[in-house]
Order: C-alpha cells, then structure tokens, then sequence
C-alpha cells in the first residue's frame, strides 16, 4: 500500500517529519488496509500545493476503479478531473445529480448555485 501511495521510499522516517501532502497519503494507505469496496474522503486535497493535488486526483481516480470513492469537497476543479457522477448539495438538499459529463463546467456550475463570493455559505459535496 505504502507502494501504491508512493511512499515506499519514506516508510521508515518519521510521521512528524512527513509534508501535509505524504500525510494525505498516508491516511489513504491506511483506510485502503481492509481494502474496503467504500472509500469515503472529506477534503482530500485541502492543503495540498498543485503537484501533491494533481498527484493525488490521480491516485483517487486509481481506486475508483476498485472501489467507490465518495469525496466531499469544495474544490471543484479537483472533481472535473476524476468524477463520474456529480451530486451537489446546498443546504441539506440536492439540487443536482448525474453524470459528470452532463457539466460542461463544473466550476461555473458551482458558481452559479452558491455564487461567486460563496453567499450561500454551508457544505457541498460533490
């Protein structure tokens, strides 16, 4: 697993010593133990610097096709990259799901129910 997530070469330094993005990581490699055929991930690539998240969409997309990878985010230019089905929520309600291919523009999508300045506040999860 330490393979698949690319750290192989760290497993035997420290966790403490690890970047967020290794950390990240990590945490996948763990929750991948029982391969479990659900994997559910909250912010994955929160934090992470731009190689680390594309990176990462890479390795999300990799385990989808074992298993379903339910991810909730707020970066949406993350899940144009790597969903097939897109579900969006506001407020506790959905207002949109289906095929990711249905979206053109699944920022300007994003945008245009929540707006620019993120007005509506609350969770979406994609």
């Amino acid at each position: 697993l330490l393979e698949l997530v690319g750290l192989s070469q760290a497993a035997k330094g420290k966790i403490k010593t690890y970047s967020g993005g290794m950390k990240q990581r990590l945490g996948i490699a763990q929750a991948l133990l029982g391969h479990p055929k659900l994997l559910v991930l909250d912010e994955p690539t929160a934090g992470l610097d731009p190689k680390e998240r594309v990176r990462f969409r890479g390795l999300i997309a990799s385990l989808g096709k074992q298993s379903i990878v339910l991810v909730s985010t707020h970066i949406v230019s993350d899940l144009a990259h790597i969903a097939d089905v897109i579900l969006l929520m506001k407020d506790g309600r959905i207002i949109h799901q289906g095929p990711a291919s249905e979206i053109a523009d699944l920022e300007a999508f994003y945008l245009e129910a929540f707006g620019e300045e993120g007005e509506h506040g609350g969770t979406v999860s994609l």
